[in-house]
């Protein structure tokens, strides 16, 4: 992809562009997302052409089938995961990328596309991330799932809350759709959840899309109506708090790959502060849609911050000289993982073969779910 293809208008409202210039080798390389979902497509050349080490979706569950077999039959999923970390690609003459085109993808499919899947199988594939997360260093998990109740109040229901709330304590930032009734008085669980981050949609003209559901527990605002997707062997807008979801998901994996340490609340403080305020004419409310840039560049001032007082304590104690400052990479994944190597230029950023759009223009509701991929 010759780099001088203009971005889209969504990427470009949340300064994805100015993040891939300036900050050209923080990619996500070295970190997971987890996406509990309907599985991802991992034969499509954008999602990595393969399953396993060294691929993009490098493991995964299906806990229908109880195998592992994650190839996604409906779609959703793989939609929501090429917003976290598709390589770049060509849609109507536009360029669009993954929020985290490095990161690896963990397929945890729940969800047959039919029915609401059970929330003993969504609690099963929070487990495997709790039991997992070192292996393959997860930091955030993708939610686009919903169970049909709404709440306008931080609400822990007892069928995984407790996962949820051990996956936060260790670190695991969970972003969640707050769902699609278009209600401004309540998000779906387990976006309600207090160890969840309740991610909402905005329009490529930073509004509130109408579908969006929002009140007291709204973290967060993304793009999720007509954002383009993975469908099939092309792409197509999608619509949905589920397309609005990853974008949190992927930054978080961002902020991490430059500051490690950084826990949730810490993190969902840096996209909070650096986002664009929006409100909610529905209830006057006012939330905050994230700006990929200026929350790297926020996260990147205080490591730099922290490195310089490390080297002023180390020159007062020793004399030795500190490492030279640069984005801070994760801790290395456990060695079945394969870390695929961070972009070292702005012009090697864009040097993925793009894949040419086929598919035609669909509609894509999430499934948080009043929706089907159609």
């Amino acid at each position: 992809m010759h780099h001088t293809t203009a971005w889209g208008a969504i990427p470009t409202l949340v300064q994805q562009n100015l993040a891939a210039a300036n900050f050209p080798t923080v990619t996500g390389v070295g970190e997971s997302v987890a996406v509990i979902d309907t599985g991802i497509n991992y034969s499509n050349p954008a999602l990595g052409a393969g399953f396993g080490r060294h691929h993009k979706v490098v493991a995964g569950w299906n806990f229908i089938d109880n195998d592992n077999n994650v190839m996604d039959t409906d779609g959703h999923g793989t939609a929501v995961a090429s917003v976290i970390g598709a390589n770049p690609f060509i849609y109507n003459g536009q360029r669009y990328q993954g929020v985290a085109q490095g990161v690896n993808l963990i397929a945890l499919k729940v969800d047959d596309g039919v029915n609401n899947p059970p929330a003993s199988r969504v609690g099963q594939a929070l487990q495997w991330v709790l039991d997992n997360r070192r292996a393959y260093n997860i930091v955030a998990i993708n939610l686009s799932e919903g169970n049909g109740d709404f709440y306008n109040n931080p609400t822990t229901e007892s069928d995984y809350g407790d996962l949820l709330a051990q996956l936060r304590d260790a670190g695991v930032f969970i972003a969640a759709s707050s769902g699609n009734n278009g209600d401004s008085s309540g998000v779906e669980y387990p976006s309600a959840d207090p160890n969840s981050v309740s991610v909402g949609s905005i329009n490529a003209g930073d509004d509130i899309s109408d579908f969006t559901s929002t009140g007291d527990t709204l973290d967060l605002l993304a793009p999720g109506e007509n954002v383009p997707v993975i469908v099939g062997n092309g792409y197509a807008p999608g619509s949905g708090t589920s397309f609005s979801t990853p974008w949190a998901a992927g930054l978080a994996a961002l902020l991490r790959q430059v500051q490690p340490t950084y826990g949730v609340s810490r993190l969902l403080a840096y996209m909070q502060s650096t986002g664009t305020r929006v409100t909610d004419p529905s209830n006057g409310q006012t939330y905050r849609r994230i700006n990929i840039d200026s929350a790297l560049n926020s996260v990147y001032l205080a490591y730099r911050r922290s490195q310089a007082s490390v080297r002023s304590a180390a020159v007062g104690a020793s004399a030795t000289p500190a490492a030279s400052v640069a984005p801070a990479l994760s801790a290395n994944a456990s060695a079945n993982v394969s870390a695929r190597a961070s972009v070292t230029s702005a012009s090697a950023l864009f040097s993925t073969t793009s894949i040419s759009a086929s598919a035609a223009d669909t509609n894509l509701l999430g499934h948080d779910r009043s929706s089907v991929l159609s």
